[in-house]
């Protein structure tokens, strides 16, 4: 019996002992393993494009090679995408605007490591597509400017604006935009100029867009020609102002804007606008807006006169401040400096003046239209865009607005007033 116990515990101590030995040795693989492989350490990743990552980390001169594993949110299980032999790895084909995480390995005599820590990028967006350019027209819009559009995209956050006076750059950011247009206006005349946009979404810019160039207009000055509804004006400097010296010619349809226009030639007779310019009611002139400073049927950056601009015109060709706000004939023979054609003018003072045309302002005496047409060869009204209705002298039975008048038996300028259903001529305005 005794012999028997002493077998089972030598047994036991055998098995004991062997159970020992095998546990000590994993446990020294083990810690051989972890101490020999090492997760990779230092690692990044960085966007190259809108498709493209960088993965990179510090390399060691003993991996066999490295395992990449990749993961679309930081909750979701990483996959094993490829392995490569040096401390880098570029990622392709990714879509872009996107977050991508990452995990490294190391192998060594086909063991591997843990993973090393984790590092993400988002892809950068996509560069803008279709870009346009195109260049205002100054004598339709009386400025100097570029305008730019292009696609919408869903993923940004705002775009930025580049150019360069080279193709090949460099390219200077010039402005930034939430929206797919912007203007450019620091530009100078007649200039070449090269545009590219990016996009920025999650705090990352994309690459440049494709190239677009554009050709800005000549700049426009006082006395240069006006081409306006298919017909050339010219133009004067006067006071403070830019003056067109023709009366206006145009229908809705020269117009560069949506507007119902009623125009009459004086007599119903065409070649009448062609001589005297168009008669117009308010209502036309003004494109029915019917306030003071009013482009009406006008070219973009120009107006209907106001009564201060009159005044102010007045002034420059030697009335008097004071009398320019008195109802009625004032002056001197300032009507007689601005009117032309002489031979168009019924006998009388005003074309008898030593100063007639003294200005090449164009005066003529086309006439008016109440009822009926009147006044041809005699007279011409011209309006302003300044109510008349708080004026006493002024006795319409409707809304009224200020006029000048010219008479054939008159050297000076009448100021007065006008139903606005009834029918006058249009001189533009720019102040300077």
């Amino acid at each position: 019996m005794f012999s028997v116990n002493r077998l089972l515990v030598k047994k036991f101590i055998i098995f004991f002992l062997i159970a020992v030995s095998i546990t000590t040795a994993v446990f020294l693989f083990t810690i051989s393993r972890s101490e020999k492989i090492k997760a990779p350490v230092h690692i990044s990743a960085e966007p190259l494009s809108y498709s493209e990552i960088l993965v990179s980390w510090e390399e060691d001169e003993k991996s066999d090679h490295y395992n990449i594993y990749r993961a679309t949110n930081q909750s979701s299980s990483y996959i094993k995408i490829d392995y490569t032999d040096n401390g880098e790895y570029i990622d392709k084909d990714l879509m872009p605007s996107t977050a991508y995480y990452y995990k490294v390995t190391k192998v060594i005599n086909y063991e591997e490591s843990e993973y090393s820590s984790r590092a993400s990028a988002f892809t950068k967006p996509m560069m803008p597509t279709g870009v346009k350019v195109t260049s205002e027209d100054f004598q339709e819009t009386m400025r100097l400017q570029v305008n730019l559009d292009w696609n919408y995209s869903f993923v940004a956050d705002e775009y930025n604006i580049y150019r360069s006076s080279q193709e090949e750059g460099p390219y200077e950011k010039i402005g930034t935009s939430s929206v797919e247009s912007y203007a450019d206006n620091d530009i100078e005349p007649e200039t070449v100029y090269y545009y590219t946009i990016t996009q920025v979404a999650n705090n990352t810019e994309s690459v440049y867009s494709d190239v677009v160039q554009i050709l800005t207009s000549k700049e426009w000055v006082c006395g240069d020609v006006i081409n306006y509804g298919g017909k050339d004006y010219e133009t004067v400097i006067i006071g403070s102002s830019c003056w067109f010296t023709e009366n206006l010619n145009v229908d809705e349809d020269d117009i560069n804007y949506n507007c119902s226009v009623e125009k009459k030639c004086y007599g119903d007779k065409e070649e009448n606008c062609d001589i005297y310019g168009a008669l117009y009611n308010f209502e036309s002139a003004s494109c029915n807006e019917k306030k003071e400073e009013t482009r009406g049927i006008c070219p973009t950056g120009w107006r209907i006169p106001t009564d201060d601009d009159w005044s102010d015109f007045e002034i420059a060709i030697g009335m008097s401040k004071e009398e320019t706000d008195i109802y009625g004939y004032r002056g001197s023979n300032e009507a007689s400096k601005i009117s032309d054609g002489y031979n168009l003018w019924l006998s009388g003072k005003l074309r008898e003046d030593k100063d007639f045309s003294a200005f090449s302002f164009n005066i003529f005496p086309g006439g008016f239209s109440t009822w009926r047409f009147d006044g041809i060869g005699e007279t011409v009204f011209l309006w302003s865009a300044t109510p008349s209705n708080e004026d006493p002298e002024c006795r319409v039975r409707e809304n009224g607005y200020r006029i000048r008048l010219i008479n054939y038996d008159n050297t000076k300028i009448k100021l007065s007033c006008l139903a606005e259903s009834d029918m006058a001529y249009v001189r533009c305005v720019r102040p300077l």
